[in-house]
């Protein structure tokens, strides 16, 4: 008997060599043994080959329309047998019932795990929160790559001179720009003020260091520090007239 089951989040197929309840070992087309629990899992076959299964029904996930099968999945929880049968319009192959596993597993927009091979469509405004997500990474990493090729250039981008205080002396970590940045870092070898003083954001060593200071010391604005060193000097000029009109 094979089986096909769950393993550390992955589809994968075995053959059972031995089963003592509540678990299983199994052997993989590879030859790897494991020991697996019962309930991880979802189909048992005995055709096609076991080398066969896993790659066809891979190949096959392309024709699951996902869309249109989240339309006629309803609002109930089903098993991915039930949706196979839906789907394909007859009981399911082992090679199909598994395409229906792969692409389901693959889905989390268009469907929610629930329980041992169960799923629960999304809700429409889930789905559309969803996709507005998707979107909206697929926009983010674009922009990533394209301010990372930049950098790595040695040009600067006006979005990275944008947020420069943030970058360099506020620890920013999770922007699109601080992103690029750290990857840009990784690929030319330079940390953060050389690759931003290569792409002209920093005249010099004494800049960057100055700027650290300011800000850690007065961070109301470095306005502050000169106009307390203007009054500073301005005291002291004064305490030195009154000492000559004594004299």
């Amino acid at each position: 008997m094979n089986v096909v089951y769950e393993e550390d989040g992955v589809i994968k197929v075995g053959s059972v060599l031995s089963s003592e309840p509540p678990a299983l070992q199994v052997e993989s087309p590879h030859g790897k043994r494991s020991k697996i629990r019962a309930d991880k899992v979802f189909l048992e076959f005995k055709q096609p080959a076991l080398a066969e299964l896993l790659p066809t029904a891979q190949k096959e996930v392309a024709e699951v329309d996902l869309d249109f099968l989240w339309e006629c999945a309803g609002t109930e929880e089903q098993s991915f047998e039930d949706l196979a049968r839906e789907f394909f319009g007859h009981a399911p192959s082992p090679i199909e019932a598994t395409t229906m596993l792969l692409a389901l597993w693959a889905a989390p927009m268009h469907f929610h795990k629930k329980g041992r091979g169960r799923f629960k469509p999304a809700s429409p405004e889930q789905l559309k929160s969803a996709q507005l997500n998707a979107e909206k990474k697929k926009r983010d990493e674009a922009r990533q790559a394209d301010l990372t090729e930049r950098l790595t250039r040695f040009e600067l981008p006006p979005e990275i001179t944008a947020r420069l205080q943030g970058l360099l002396y506020k620890g920013e970590s999770g922007s699109v720009e601080a992103k690029a940045l750290a990857e840009a870092c990784h690929r030319t070898h330079l940390s953060p003020p050389r690759l931003l003083h290569k792409c002209g954001a920093l005249k010099s060593s004494h800049d960057f260091f100055l700027t650290k200071f300011l800000l850690e010391n007065f961070p109301r604005g470095a306005r502050l520090f000169k106009r307390a060193a203007t009054r500073s000097g301005g005291r002291t000029a004064a305490r030195r007239g009154r000492r000559l009109q004594h004299r």
